[in-house]
């Protein structure tokens, strides 16, 4: 696995004071570096990490070690990849590339205190410096 960041799960994230939209993280090329600089969540503050998890919940307060990236295919699904910095999701969507699949696009987020999976469109994933 690529570069495990350890990462305090949250519960008191406020979709009011993020930074911005992951959409519009991708549009902004002040924001750079790895995913895993940043903490995520959705609009009712939910802390969510990018990412496929595995299962387990997690309390708030909770360290884990995780692996912030980003599932990109292009030519419907012929060519998979994952990303794990700003520049090279905005490389890789340049060309052509897409967030997710064709049949199911968006960006993969695991919800720690669940242990569950989903899928989201990038407007609905806020970010926050760290």
């Amino acid at each position: 696995m690529k570069d495990l960041t350890t990462t305090k799960i949250v519960t008191s994230l406020s979709a009011a004071s993020a930074l911005c939209t992951f959409a519009d993280a991708i549009k902004n090329k002040d924001i750079t570096g790895r995913f895993s600089a940043f903490m995520y969540c959705v609009r009712n503050g939910r802390n969510v990490l990018l990412g496929h998890g595995y299962g387990d919940k997690m309390e708030a307060g909770g360290l884990v070690s995780y692996n912030y990236g980003v599932f990109i295919t292009k030519e419907d699904g012929r060519y998979k990849k994952n990303v794990y910095t700003w520049e090279e999701l905005r490389q890789y969507l340049s060309e052509g590339w897409i967030l997710g699949t064709d049949r199911k696009q968006g960006v993969k987020v695991h919800f720690p205190n669940s242990g569950r999976n989903n899928r989201l469109q990038p407007e609905r994933i806020y970010i926050f410096q760290k």
